[in-house]
């Protein structure tokens, strides 16, 4: 009888995501920032109750936080003039320097 009441899995699948998956609205929702979406991966209230699901959150955080705050710095350095020139002289001094460096490695070898 336990399992006449319980939901299918596809049923509890469909009501987690439409639960958590939220559409993007870049227009008139602030993007939160990278420490509270580190802590909420870590307390896990959004995720099944599996160690496993908050390993697998926090694996994919730990490749994806970098991603997310070198389009931060981007999105960032383009709210403004300023900004942007010193994003494209940055930009310009380390592709200076990192082809410099290859350039030399690859004589070397």
């Amino acid at each position: 009888m336990a399992h006449e009441q319980e939901e299918p899995s596809g049923e509890r699948l469909r009501v987690w995501f439409q639960g958590h998956m939220e559409g993007l609205d870049v227009w008139s929702k602030p993007i939160p920032p990278l420490g509270q979406i580190w802590e909420k991966a870590l307390k896990g209230d959004h995720l099944p109750a599996s160690p496993v699901w908050r390993l697998g959150e926090i694996a994919r955080l730990v490749v994806s936080l970098p991603l997310s705050a070198a389009a931060y710095l981007l999105a960032f350095s383009l709210v403004s003039a300023p900004r942007t020139v010193g994003l494209f002289v940055v930009a310009i001094a380390a592709w200076t320097v990192v082809s410099t460096l290859v350039s030399a490695v690859v004589e070397l070898l």
